[in-house]
């Protein structure tokens, strides 16, 4: 079934609602972890694919501190040395993440749902594992945790503090 880290009473919660979560072979060759819907086999399984072709060009050639996320993160230019610190309080399937690492902020991304977090673990497992400076240098500001943010962000310490938090 799956190679996952997910806790027995997850995985039968999945299984009870038509779901499984199993590492398949995708068309790159690679193998990935997706959630399926075993109840509809028409559904396209649910993965977190950070190398995607359409994803790689827009890392490549489509970023800009002016795109609408840039904006919104004060960026005056795309650069590590002085981009914010930013806490995605709601990861998601961390597009929004990856792509403010991409721009150039470290990034700590909460996720409160086990099964998503573990799709993302294995998003960003692939990503460094595709031996390109510019996604390893993507891959080390992005950081996901399995953690509700309401609380995590309670319990931060001073130095820990974000210079933004994305809601």
């Amino acid at each position: 079934m799956s190679e996952a880290r997910v806790d027995d009473s997850s995985v039968q919660s999945l299984a009870e609602r038509g779901f499984a979560l199993e590492s398949v072979v995708n068309d790159d060759g690679e193998t990935q972890l997706v959630l399926k819907d075993i109840s509809d086999t028409s559904m396209t399984p649910l993965a977190v694919d950070f190398s995607s072709k359409a994803l790689l060009h827009r890392l490549r050639y489509g970023l800009s501190r002016t795109q609408t996320l840039g904006k919104a993160l004060g960026l005056k230019s795309v650069n590590p040395d002085t981009a914010p610190y930013v806490i995605d309080a709601t990861a998601g399937l961390g597009t929004d993440s990856l792509i403010m690492a991409a721009l150039g902020c470290r990034v700590r991304a909460f996720e409160r749902s086990e099964i998503i977090f573990q799709l993302l673990e294995d998003g960003v497992k692939r990503l460094r594992l595709a031996q390109d400076p510019q996604l390893s240098a993507i891959s080390s500001r992005l950081t996901f945790e399995r953690a509700d943010a309401r609380t995590s962000l309670l319990s931060l310490r001073d130095e820990e503090r974000p210079d933004v938090i994305l809601l």
